[in-house]
């Protein structure tokens, strides 16, 4: 037995060494892993770095561009406003027009989009039309007064036009849809409404003087413009949800600067006849 027992503790203490050195080995691999792990890691980090520090020089480039490309818009935009207020009542009357036909446009694409292509394109275009014209033709009439009997035909035939496009209209029910085909038939209208009533008071006040129509429009320009610079230079704060590039900041500094703006262009143009 004693013979046996010599020989086997040997052998033990061989595979304990084994078994020991593969411990070692294994500790040995593990740590090689976790070293070239961190190196892995050590370099995607730095790779992250320089990527968001191209991209935050490009984010400032991009901010500096859109200035640049804001500033010469609206340079360029108040420059021609300014020379078209210093011309004829007619090209302010056009102007009004225009921009009030665009903003009707882009009322009923949203309304179309949000509602549905539940009815066709032009009787809604139709709508919108003869209800704008309805008060546009009220409002010229005060630009032009001699052609106040072409102005009242035409009001006669709006009128018809708009009965027969509201015939096409109930024809055009669709089951199911009903509730979508309303919605946008009042949208149309209220927003036609809106703009129409727009456009009529603000060339009753050109027909008035041209000052009433040039210093609402600068206030609201003067407003957009130190709101954007406020905003951008110290705003922090989002004003609401359906605009969130606004800024509280933004809101109340483009007020006070439309203030002070207001009160030195009163008191430079009381003196100017012209308007």
């Amino acid at each position: 037995m004693f013979h046996i027992f010599y020989l086997l503790v040997p052998l033990n203490l061989s595979i304990m060494r084994r078994r020991n050195h593969g411990k070692k080995f294994s500790v040995e691999t593990t740590n090689n892993q976790k070293q070239k792990e961190r190196y892995k890691i050590q370099g995607l980090a730095n790779l992250l770095y320089t990527k968001l520090n191209m991209n935050s020089n490009y984010f400032h480039y991009f901010k500096f561009t859109n200035f640049i490309k804001r500033t010469v818009f609206t340079l360029i935009m108040l420059g021609l406003f300014i020379f078209i207020s210093t011309k004829h009542v007619s090209y302010l009357v056009s102007l009004v027009v225009f921009l009030t036909l665009f903003i009707l446009k882009e009322i009923i694409s949203i309304a179309r989009t949000q509602q549905g292509y539940v009815c066709h394109i032009g009787i809604v275009i139709t709508f919108s039309l003869v209800i704008y014209n309805y008060y546009l033709f009220d409002a010229l009439t005060l630009i032009y007064p001699s052609m106040y009997n072409i102005f009242l035909a035409f009001k006669k035939v709006y009128f018809y036009i708009y009965l027969i496009c509201l015939i096409f209209f109930v024809c055009s029910f669709k089951p199911g849809k009903l509730k979508k085909q309303f919605s946008l038939f009042s949208l149309i209208h209220l927003a036609s409404y809106l703009v129409g009533n727009c456009c009529r008071s603000a060339i009753k006040n050109v027909g008035v003087g041209k000052f009433w129509l040039f210093f609402p429009s600068t206030l609201v320009i003067c407003n957009d413009i130190f709101a954007y610079i406020v905003g951008k230079l110290i705003g922090h704060t989002p004003l609401f949800r359906l605009s969130p590039k606004k800024t509280v900041e933004g809101y109340i500094g483009g007020f006070i600067f439309t203030l002070i703006y207001g009160y030195i262009f009163i008191s430079f143009t009381t003196e100017i006849h012209s308007f």
